[in-house]
């Protein structure tokens, strides 16, 4: 998938950063756009977290500061974590209906626990 730069629809970012969440930090920013062709994707900037297994990038209806126990409640999954350094990009499945989601979250499946969580809106 081409960098968000040069392939973002205008009006399409978001700008909002991930935040402390527990013990882990999660410094970085994210985007959301589209391409041309339609297709859709979330874009981690300057992401830096600990490292920890079975990370996954998650869209969640609970909002960023809502308990963190509740964020693999409801969920569309974006695909695992491709580093937990770096800039990233996770393409956005054609029929998820982003205005029903709140928040972008780094979760941990084997521990079902969030590292971090940034406002979706």
């Amino acid at each position: 998938m081409p960098p968000a730069e040069r392939s973002c629809q205008p009006g399409d970012s978001r700008g909002n950063k991930l935040r402390h969440k527990a013990t882990h930090v999660v410094p970085g920013q994210l985007k959301t756009g589209s391409l041309g062709d339609g297709r859709r994707f979330l874009r981690l900037d300057d992401l830096r977290t600990s490292n920890g297994p079975d990370l996954f990038v998650y869209l969640s209806v609970t909002p960023a500061d809502g308990q963190r126990d509740t964020f693999d409640d409801n969920f569309v999954s974006l695909g695992r974590l491709k580093g937990n350094q770096g800039d990233q990009n996770y393409e956005i499945a054609a029929g998820v209906d982003l205005r029903r989601y709140q928040s972008v979250v780094i979760w941990c499946r084997r521990f079902t626990y969030a590292f971090g969580a940034a406002p979706l809106r």
